[in-house]
């Protein structure tokens, strides 16, 4: 059995694997979102223009990542996805306000003038919060998210600007009748109890909050971070499984650490010191391969050379035999076979019994075979067994002919590989464990370095870029939140709304936090960009409620019955379903990144509109 992994064949694997499970993402997703538009909108003409808007501003961004960047990665190819489910954000807030004005008498043309003055403000705050979410991305050293923060960043404005001016066009193309609105108006409304649910037990959500964080407080201290890239791929590929074999077999592990030294004296040494090391099954240098106690092995190939020479040796090659004697020569071994096997041990009779069956199918087959075939038959199962044997006898004659070995006299393609031009030595060095385990991994890595602290290779890349992706990401973090707490206090121009949009976004972050270390989600190189998407995203939100919460007299008490409300719920299933569709990527990063968005964005639509609401004022407090 031959299987394929390394570099070149582990990503080929998961390049295809991105891509169909992109492409498949892409699809469901909008097939759901296109499912939820209709069910939030109760209307194909405003789902048509929805969709055409999403499409048109989806080419759009898609024209741009091939102007600015030129091609996508493992990462940014994720960008059509999430603007999928974020790009349809726009259409539901306008349609909803819009179909809201409908409902309450208005006409279509003031209707939708209106709806445009009421949520447009927060809609621009909402794409800056939004695209610096992403463009938070763009300074970082991992380059695959920086490429995806330039890409979605700009797609959120590009989805701005077709949302106010695509759509209208469309809407003025294709009004609504009288009589849709008609039956707007008399659509009962239903749920007020639910409406008022956070104002009526605001102090049970606010002791189930405390609750809920302390634990999560608690339990955030046990995410992991996994380190490990091959974790992120398919691992039902032929290289993942392959690759998974190697690393099972310290001899044949491909995850190595690598020094250089500048003599062969040091590399030695270096070798002997880690090969201490509990963690280090073996280090491999150039000297490895010059044979120990050369005069004693060299005897006892000069005695075996003495021995058999004559035998490696027997003169010119036999005239070739022909058909009889290569039938009389199958009948001997037969003969010889049924003699041998009853004076045999166990082990070796069983073994000479099933060449003995053999023989004689074989035998019954000649048989069976007219003579031309007989003769071709014979001669293959004689070129199969012994047409190798010349070669074999040849280095045989050349091995009994050894003289000593040094590092001079090694092959060069072999001192290639562990001495450098410039004449520095190679030390490769094998773990004991199996390093696919993140805590041998590290275990090794630290060890290993702790001695050699110039030491690189794969387990040294591999921790060392989880630490680069983490610190990057905790870099994104800060620049997006302190943006956005910027931006809000600007325009918001009060302390306390920006703490109030912000409460629920950081209560959520909590209880995803909890929630991973619960359910023993980790951290990866894919599903870590979740977390400044997770800012720019849920702080939408909050945006969106307390802006609305400004023009209600009664409140927090009808906040929730409004159409802002609706379109905040709405909004937040078609972004689920866009990310949703990433959790059934074959490809396990893609999955995992889908996974966490779903969860974080979940409890983010929860904190939204249960916890929110409680901190809001009964009444309103300023026009």
């Amino acid at each position: 059995t031959i299987r394929l992994t390394g570099s070149v064949a582990l990503a080929d694997e998961e390049i295809e694997s991105v891509s169909r499970g992109a492409g498949i993402a892409g699809i469901l997703a909008t097939l759901l979102v296109g499912l939820l538009l209709y069910v939030a909108l109760q209307s194909f003409r405003l789902t048509f223009v929805s969709l055409a808007t999403l499409i048109a501003g989806l080419i759009a961004t898609a024209a741009f990542a091939a102007l600015a960047v030129g091609h996508l990665n493992l990462i940014s190819v994720a960008f059509a996805v999430l603007y999928i489910g974020l790009g349809i954000d726009y259409s539901i807030h306008i349609c909803m306000r819009y179909r809201e004005l409908l409902e309450s008498g208005s006409a279509p043309p003031d209707a939708f003038r209106t709806a445009v003055t009421d949520v447009g403000g927060s809609l621009v705050l909402c794409a800056v919060t939004t695209a610096a979410g992403f463009y938070a991305f763009i300074p970082t050293d991992y380059t695959g998210v920086s490429e995806l923060g330039l890409i979605s960043g700009t797609g959120m404005f590009i989805s701005l600007f077709y949302n106010l001016t695509f759509l209208p066009a469309l809407l003025i193309l294709a009004p609504f009748s009288g009589g849709r609105v008609e039956k707007m108006k008399r659509r009962k409304k239903a749920g007020r109890r639910l409406i008022h649910l956070p104002v009526d037990y605001r102090k049970t959500i606010w002791a189930a909050c405390g609750v809920l964080g302390s634990a999560s407080v608690i339990l955030i201290f046990w995410v992991r971070f996994d380190y490990n890239p091959l974790n992120l791929r398919d691992p039902n590929t032929e290289s993942v499984r392959t690759y998974h074999d190697l690393l099972a077999d310290s001899k044949t592990s491909p995850l190595r650490i690598t020094l250089l030294k500048p003599d062969a004296d040091s590399a030695d040494r270096a070798a002997k010191n880690l090969e201490k090391l509990e963690t280090v099954d073996k280090a491999v240098t150039v000297s490895s391969f010059v044979p120990g106690d050369q005069d004693r092995k060299l005897a006892l190939i000069d005695e075996m050379a003495l021995l058999m020479g004559p035998e490696l040796n027997p003169g010119p090659a036999p005239t070739p035999p022909g058909y009889p004697s290569r039938r009389r020569a199958i009948a001997d071994l037969r003969s010889n076979l049924e003699a041998f096997i009853p004076k045999s041990e166990p082990i070796t009779g069983d073994s000479a019994r099933r060449l003995l069956d053999t023989v004689r199918e074989f035998e019954q087959a000649l048989e069976a075979m007219p003579p031309p075939g007989q003769i071709e038959a014979v001669g293959r199962l004689q070129e199969s067994l012994v047409a190798a044997l010349p070669e074999r006898l040849e280095i045989l004659r050349a091995s009994l002919a050894a003289g000593p070995v040094s590092l001079r006299n090694l092959p060069k393609d072999l001192t290639e590989r562990w001495i450098g031009r410039d004449g520095r030595f190679r030390v490769e060095v094998y773990p004991t464990e199996n390093v696919s385990d993140d805590a041998a991994l590290t275990r090794f890595e630290k060890s290993v370095r702790k001695i050699e602290p110039q030491a690189t290779g794969l387990p040294v890349v591999i921790l060392e870029a989880g630490n680069a992706v983490v610190a990057a990401f905790q870099q994104a973090i800060l620049y997006a939140m302190g943006f956005t707490v910027f931006l809000l206090l600007v325009l918001l121009r009060s302390v306390r709304e920006t703490a109030l949009v912000l409460a629920p976004l950081l209560l959520a972050g909590l209880f995803t936090g909890g929630a991973m270390a619960l359910f023993d989600i980790p951290f990866n190189f894919a599903d870590i960009i979740a977390l400044p998407l997770l800012l720019g995203i849920g702080v939408d939100n909050g945006i969106h409620m307390v802006t609305r919460a400004r023009t209600l007299i009664s409140g927090a008490g009808d906040l929730l019955g409004t159409g802002t409300a609706r379109a905040v719920i709405f909004s937040a299933l078609t972004t689920l379903a866009g990310f949703g569709g990433l959790a059934f990527s074959r490809h396990v990063g893609m999955a995992t990144m889908g996974e966490l968005l779903t969860l974080g964005l979940s409890l983010t639509l929860v904190t939204t509109l249960i916890v929110l609401p409680t901190f809001l004022p009964r009444g309103r407090r300023r026009g």
